[in-house]
């Protein structure tokens, strides 16, 4: 679900389910996905995804960046300057 990218830094794959009546994380197969209401033109769903998981991360959006999947529902996101143990933490909150 997320791989180490250097010293507080990691990557996580996350595939996005836009126009959804549900907002938020969710755990699915071992996948973690990301539901939205937004629809995904003009680039609101990728906007969304970055402020919900800063939002839950409790770090600052300048620290997360997609590296891949702009125009995708399975993107590849970057996290840096964040402890392990808060991203294990947050899969942990989901997987309940």
């Amino acid at each position: 679900m997320y791989s180490k990218c250097g010293e507080k830094c990691f990557i996580l794959n996350i595939y996005v389910k836009p126009r959804s009546s549900f907002n938020g994380f969710k755990i699915e197969e071992n996948i973690l996905t990301f539901y939205t209401s937004k629809s995904p033109s003009k680039g609101r769903v990728n906007e969304e995804l970055i402020k919900k998981l800063s939002k839950a991360l409790k770090i600052s959006s300048q620290n997360i960046v997609i590296i891949r999947g702009f125009k995708a529902r399975e993107k590849v996101v970057k996290i840096v300057d964040i402890d392990e143990r808060n991203i294990e933490y947050f899969l942990r909150q989901l997987a309940v």
